[in-house]
């Protein structure tokens, strides 16, 4: 028997396992241990984030504007626009995404903010908003 194709559930599946193992990134070490460690780089991960979480990510996701269809006819000056005018935005969302606890959040939301705004280059800190979002 021959089965045909289901994109809504190959997609489902494919979500799934995402959620499942996370979405990992890294960003590079700067500071002067960086030379001491094996390590250049620090990863991070982004799992499915909880309820409080994603209530926090939506409210700053709502105070930034992200046009998909401009993102989609001219990505690259568009992004560049679009983290022109709301990178330290996009940085919150992905400290948000990373930190994934009410405590976390308060305590070291800021901290981690600054960090990615300074270590995450435009094209991938709107990499991972976008995934964040979806």
């Amino acid at each position: 028997m021959e089965e045909t194709f289901d994109a809504k559930k190959a997609e489902f599946t494919k979500s799934q396992n995402l959620i499942e193992r996370g979405v990992e990134f890294t960003t590079p070490k700067k500071s002067i241990f960086k030379y001491f460690s094996k390590q250049k780089e620090r990863k991070f991960v982004i799992r499915q984030p909880y309820i409080g979480a994603l209530d926090m990510m939506c409210f700053e996701f709502l105070q930034t504007e992200i046009d998909e269809q401009l993102l989609q006819g001219d990505p690259l000056s568009e992004a560049k626009k679009l983290t022109a005018k709301s990178a330290k935005r996009l940085a919150a969302i992905v400290a948000i995404a990373v930190l994934d606890s009410y405590w976390k959040i308060k305590l070291f939301k800021g901290i981690l903010t600054t960090y990615f705004f300074w270590r995450i280059t435009p094209q991938k800190l709107l990499q991972i908003s976008i995934i964040i979002n979806q």
